[in-house]
């Protein structure tokens, strides 16, 4: 009897597991019987998984992607069974089952195939690959994206560069190279390719992941009529894209020089000095009507005082205009003169700046005393107030070599009168024998002007050199034409000789003054006591306006005199 007793509590646990006590005991014990462990009543079941755990693809639109292979394994301890695979989730139609090796059991521990494939119809979409078994179930996440078609191509395409009378802005070409990976390479061709430079590229090399990169290029014709090129991109892995380019040149075919100039200091109720500015026609066509207009704030205050330039400018000619500034208050003064004819045009900034009080000048603003021995013959200075008011003056000389530099007289008071000029005279007394520089300071009121002095002392008992004419103008010339020519002596002062005579130029204007070697005694020479050579300076103005530079000549053995050169250019 307690046998049976034991079977019969044993079906009923099973039976308390069926309906719902999974894991529960059932005690069953007949009387007299000896006590037993409870029985264990856990129940087998299936336990599916997928590998991978989820997925994703990408194929262009309209294509299908490369199949996505899971295995689906059963880990549990019961076989699974009516197993069915199917797709899910939101987007279930962008994928398909291509092959599902799964039948309608999955035994303990085996493993099936099966095959996915993404078909999108648009840019992102999500699914699931879903197991579902008596008792089991398993899902994979499914994320599916269209692929952008690889592109290469150049825009803009074609761009015309238009009319260039000289290098134009730089214009920007965008390099799309998007879904290609590998080395870009650029280059401008054709048959006016080195009209057109490269001026920025962040192209060449090897692509990175942005889908586009930059090229800057500049177009700058060397002849007249259509210009044209291309440029060209080349990936190795995509093949090769261009982009084509047109432009058309003009050169110079009108001009305004210079493209700006600064009048400096004029005193309020006065007028500066003139400033020429040239017009230039170099086409072979009459260039009609001439105009010529101020604009921006002070544009009342500058004015054409003179002018050779008519209506019709003829072609291949020039003529000038001639500007003054009148300022009409204190303080900085700005404006822009435009000369233009139909089609064509010309720019100049003008500057200037208005005084109210006295207004100090100071000439020449330098002097070389070049080398002495002991001490040079006094240099004049000219001070003049060309403001409109008089002010108090003061005269100094400042600089590590000032004691070397002494006033030895002056024609200057305690006052300057407006329009009155006065002449300080400095000398040169070198203390030591090298080079010495000092500046000759001067204050009207608050207007303060300094001119630079230098000279060195040398202890050569022997070579003094002299040049004469200390300062020479050469007047006026036009721009590229044969001007004046002035004649100079170099003569040795001293007790010994001067040995290897060299010229040495300097100034801004240096290249203006031309030495003719036909006349020139002095290069290579040396110069015995009392003895003299002599040079030829020509001058060739290279631009408008003002040219001075300082012609010194220098012996070997440590003597020399300058003489300072003024031109004007027309």
């Amino acid at each position: 009897m307690g046998g049976l007793r034991r079977a019969v509590a044993s079906l009923v646990a099973l039976a308390l597991g069926a309906c719902g006590g999974g894991g529960g005991t059932l005690d069953a014990a007949a009387p007299g019987d000896a006590w037993a462990p409870p029985v264990d009543a856990h129940r087998a079941a299936p336990a599916l998984a997928f590998d991978p755990l989820f997925a994703e693809a990408s194929a262009l639109s309209g294509t299908t992607s490369a199949p996505i292979a899971f295995t689906l394994t059963n880990r549990g301890d019961a076989p699974a069974t009516m197993l069915e695979v199917t797709l899910g989730g939101r987007d279930p139609s962008a994928f398909q089952i291509m092959a599902n090796a799964c039948g309608p059991e999955l035994a303990i521990g085996a493993s099936c195939a099966v095959s996915v494939v993404l078909t999108p119809a648009f840019l992102d979409v999500q699914a699931s690959l879903d197991a579902r078994a008596i008792a089991a179930i398993a899902s994979a996440p499914l994320t599916g994206h269209v692929q952008r078609a690889a592109v290469l191509f150049i825009s803009p395409n074609p761009f015309d560069f238009g009319v260039a009378f000289g290098p134009t802005p730089p214009q920007t070409f965008v390099v799309n190279h998007r879904g290609i990976s590998g080395n870009l390479t650029v280059s401008i061709d054709g048959a006016n390719a080195s009209d057109f430079t490269m001026t920025r590229d962040t192209c060449s090399g090897v692509l990175d992941t942005a889908p586009t990169c930059e090229i800057d290029v500049v177009f700058a014709p060397t002849a007249n009529g259509p210009r044209i090129a291309g440029l060209t991109a080349t990936v190795s892995s995509a093949g090769t894209t261009s982009a084509s380019m047109v432009g058309t040149g003009v050169l110079v075919a009108f001009e305004l020089t210079p493209s700006a100039h600064d009048f400096g200091d004029v005193a309020l109720g006065r007028v500066s000095a003139p400033f020429d500015f040239t017009v230039t026609n170099d086409t072979t066509m009459t260039l009609s009507p001439l105009t010529v207009a101020f604009s921006r704030a002070d544009a009342a205050a500058f004015s054409v005082v003179a002018s050779t330039c008519t209506t019709d400018l003829p072609p291949l000619s020039s003529c000038v205009l001639s500007v003054a500034f009148a300022p009409a208050h204190a303080g900085a003064a700005i404006a822009r003169m435009q000369a233009s004819v139909p089609g064509f045009g010309g720019l100049a900034d003008l500057t200037g700046n208005g005084v109210d009080g006295p207004l100090l000048a100071l000439t020449p603003a330098r002097h070389d005393f070049g080398t002495v021995r002991t001490s040079a013959p006094p240099f004049d200075f000219t001070l003049t107030n060309l403001g409109n008011a008089a002010g108090a003056l003061t005269t100094s000389v400042t600089g590590s070599g000032a004691a070397a530099f002494p006033i030895r007289a002056t024609t200057c008071g305690v006052s300057l009168a407006v329009g009155a000029s006065c002449t300080v005279s400095i000398g040169f007394s070198p203390f030591s024998p090298t080079p010495l520089a000092a500046s000759l300071d001067a204050m009207l009121g608050s207007s303060g002007r300094s001119a630079s002095l230098s000279g060195a002392g040398t202890t050569d008992p022997g070579a003094l050199l002299v040049v004469t004419p200390a300062a020479a103008d050469f007047g006026a010339s036009s721009v590229g034409a044969m001007g004046a020519t002035r004649s100079f002596v170099v003569t040795n002062a001293g007790g010994g000789p001067a040995t290897s005579l060299v010229f040495a130029a300097s100034g801004p204007a240096v290249s203006d003054f031309v030495v003719q070697a036909a006349s020139d005694s002095c290069s290579g020479a040396t110069l015995a006591p009392g003895t003299s050579c002599t040079f030829d300076l020509t001058f060739v103005a290279s631009a408008l306006g003002a040219r001075t530079a300082t012609w010194a000549v220098r012996s070997s053995n440590g003597s020399q005199d300058v003489a300072d050169l003024t031109g004007n250019g027309l």
